[in-house]
């Protein structure tokens, strides 16, 4: 399964469910889909402490919404690192789980 970064007007197409406050706390930077597009991943930068985190979101329930998330990495691209792995993850029908 490939991973392929997107813009953010590709992501919004997909009318994923996000909350408008979370656009206080956090600066989103990269968005990417799966080549099936069923499984949507962002990384975000922490606008309080300037860490990183991300978010799998998935087709559940007739919505696009988050099934994954994890904070703090020192990183963009370790975050990315972890989206990806757990992208990689969801769009095989597995649950991710620390």
């Amino acid at each position: 399964m490939q991973i392929a970064a997107i813009s953010h007007d590709e992501f919004l197409a997909h009318k994923p469910l996000i909350s408008e406050a979370a656009a206080l706390l956090v600066e989103e930077l990269a968005w990417y889909e799966s080549d099936d597009k069923k499984v949507l991943g962002i990384v975000m930068r922490d606008r309080s402490d300037n860490d990183y985190s991300i978010v799998v979101m998935a087709h559940n329930e007739g919505a696009v919404r988050a099934v994954d998330m994890d904070v703090s990495f020192g990183s963009e691209d370790a975050a990315a690192k972890v989206l990806f792995d757990k992208m990689r993850a969801w769009a095989q029908g597995i649950t991710y789980a620390d």
